[in-house]
């Protein structure tokens, strides 16, 4: 019972509550006889994602006219979300200083509900009766050619995705971003970058559509209003595309066979002439306790690779008869290819050998057996040799 106690009193403790959220206004002014929209942001303070049902914006003043024009749907924990205000101030307006007033309400991702009187923040509304001088602001430079967003054009989901791209205003006017969802939804629909800034900004989206389309409206004040727009490809509706079956038409091989230090090369030339990707295995299929290589081969449309094969015999002797074969798609290409490997011959020793081994011998021991003679004719002498000397 202590246990349950203590878990419902800290799920109390961190449970979202309305005082987690702030709405943030400001000071605002609007020219007689014009309109402009302004962001105010409300921030999401707590651990849990609160959800904008509804924002409502209104004034008790004369002269001008206060609505919300659109917000984002969703504030996640830690994070904010933009409401857009748009007032217009009448031609006849005074110059004056007049109060708006800016409500929400909504709930949080667990149900606990928050209501206008809790989200609730007024702002003071300048109205300038003054004429523009028109020669002061041709001369003031406005640099719109400085205001970029940088995005891909296309971009892949799974049934939800993020994009992360960047605005770029280097021009002298504030920049304010619109979002719009054709069959897809968005978490964010307005985005505000003040003038000589660089912004990263990241826009969620969620689409049960094959394709959907993301309109960016850039209001760029003096230099007007343009468009970009991002289009949305969901993978997981997408219909497979039917499969072209690979045939075996689709690949040219030929091949060459080389004597090689420790066995052959055979150098195999592949040809892709189809518009598909083809992948495959290209192997030998050598006899056995012979050794060959293989190797995995990607052919881009109308690719031509060389790939070159070693292969090392066994020690044996005869006419080999192999295929080398390209395996890709279910289908199997292949070549013959022979290799004749003959016995290594051995020296012949015979009787003529043996005879020319023979007859050496003996002209050696009759060389020798003659220089001893001599030796001991020199040394041996008669008697009667000696006294006639």
């Amino acid at each position: 019972m202590l246990a349950f106690l203590l878990l419902f009193g800290l799920s109390y403790a961190f449970a979202a509550s309305c005082s987690d959220l702030k709405l943030e206004t400001r000071a605002v002014e609007v020219r007689a006889g014009s309109k402009a929209t302004f962001a105010f942001y409300l921030h999401n303070n707590s651990n849990e994602r609160f959800y904008i049902d509804r924002a409502y914006a209104f004034d008790f003043s004369d002269g001008i006219s206060t609505q919300a024009l659109r917000w984002d749907k969703v504030a996640l924990a830690g994070n904010e979300a933009a409401i857009v205000v748009s007032i217009e101030a009448f031609e006849d307006a005074e110059q004056k200083d007049r109060n708006a007033f800016l409500q929400v309400r909504g709930h949080f991702l667990s149900g606990k509900e928050c209501h206008y009187y809790e989200l609730k923040s007024d702002f003071p509304v300048e109205v300038i009766s003054e004429k523009i001088n028109v020669e002061e602001l041709e001369k003031k430079p406005e640099y719109c050619e400085l205001f970029e967003i940088v995005m891909p054009n296309t971009i892949r989901i799974y049934n939800s995705g993020t994009l992360d791209f960047i605005v770029k205003n280097y021009s002298n006017q504030e920049a304010k971003i619109y979002v719009d969802a054709e069959n897809a939804s968005v978490y964010t629909y307005f985005y505000l970058v003040p003038a000589r800034t660089i912004a990263n900004k990241t826009l969620r989206i969620e689409s049960d559509a094959s394709e959907a389309t993301i309109e960016f409206t850039i209001d760029l004040g003096a230099c007007g209003i343009t468009k970009q727009y991002l289009y949305v490809i969901n993978e997981a509706m997408q219909m497979p595309s039917e499969i072209q079956q690979a045939n075996e038409q689709d690949v040219e091989m030929s091949y060459v066979l080389m004597k090689d230090v420790n066995g052959y090369i055979i150098s195999v030339t592949l040809r892709n002439l189809s518009e598909n990707v083809i992948q495959g295995e290209l192997f030998v299929t050598v006899p056995a306790n012979w050794q060959a290589e293989g190797a995995n081969v990607v052919l881009n449309p109308y690719e031509e690779q060389i790939i070159d094969l070693h292969i090392i015999p066994a020690e044996e002797s005869g006419v080999f008869n192999f295929d080398v074969v390209f395996n890709y798609d279910s289908v199997s290409k292949s070549k013959e290819v022979t290799i004749e490997l003959a016995k290594e011959k051995v020296p012949a020793v015979g009787f003529a050998t043996f005879a020319a081994a023979g007859i050496l011998a003996g002209i050696i021991v009759v060389v020798i057996i003659l220089i001893i003679g001599t030796a001991g004719e020199k040394r041996i002498r008669e008697p009667w040799q000696e006294v006639a000397k």
